[in-house]
């Protein structure tokens, strides 16, 4: 993602933060999603059990083809041109090879978000947090490599630029919505607390049976 300041025609890199605590929530990165280091020995084989060889490592028994480059790395350009990065990813081509900001394997941000469930089939997934002001007049320009296509199932794909609230996106309905609700259960919460501390119900008294022969 690169930018270009208001009366200016230089074009930077744009401070993108990516990282996995950013952009996936904290749960799903504490308790969800867990990478086994690819050059141990399995766990099976640690614990003695005898299901896989304790000379193989994980990368070869459950085929880690993720981490093909150890520790993965992201393909970025070093200014704010460049050729395809792939074939090959060099100096050469304007790009160079950076530590994956967002963590790797299943512990990667972009897919800890991914595979949170979505209620909508149209939905919104969080990318990165552009760590910087963007004033009225900034020209953004984003590089987007297509490595999953959807045009075989009817689907499409768009970047949206929105800013964060304390609620969350920019739609305001669905949080006063829900911030309406937990006010009228709140409410009803207090009224039923105060109700049972100062008009509490009668313990049961014989007195008031009606007893029948």
């Amino acid at each position: 993602m690169d930018v270009r300041k208001r009366n200016t025609s230089a074009w930077r890199r744009a401070n993108l933060n990516e990282e996995a605590g950013v952009i996936a929530w904290q749960p799903d990165l504490e308790h969800r999603f867990q990478n086994v280091l690819p050059d141990a020995p399995p766990a099976a084989a640690t614990a003695g059990s005898g299901v896989a060889d304790a000379r193989m490592r994980n990368d070869e028994i459950f085929d880690m083809w993720l981490t093909y480059i150890f520790p993965p790395q992201i393909c970025v350009p070093f200014g704010v041109y460049g050729s395809d990065p792939e074939f090959p990813c060099s100096a050469a081509q304007g790009y160079i090879r950076l530590p994956n900001p967002s963590g790797w394997g299943v512990e990667n941000g972009h897919f800890v978000a991914w595979m949170r469930p979505a209620g909508m089939p149209t939905f919104r997934k969080v990318y990165g947090r552009v760590d910087e002001d963007l004033q009225e007049g900034d020209v953004v320009r984003v590089t987007v490599f297509d490595n999953y296509p959807d045009g075989s199932f009817g689907g499409s794909k768009s970047i949206i630029v929105a800013s964060a609230t304390l609620t969350g996106g920019i739609n305001m309905y669905v949080s006063l919505a829900y911030l309406g609700a937990g006010g009228i259960c709140l409410a009803f919460a207090i009224i039923f607390a105060m109700s049972n501390l100062f008009l509490p119900r009668k313990f049961f008294d014989t007195d008031y049976r009606d007893w029948q022969d």
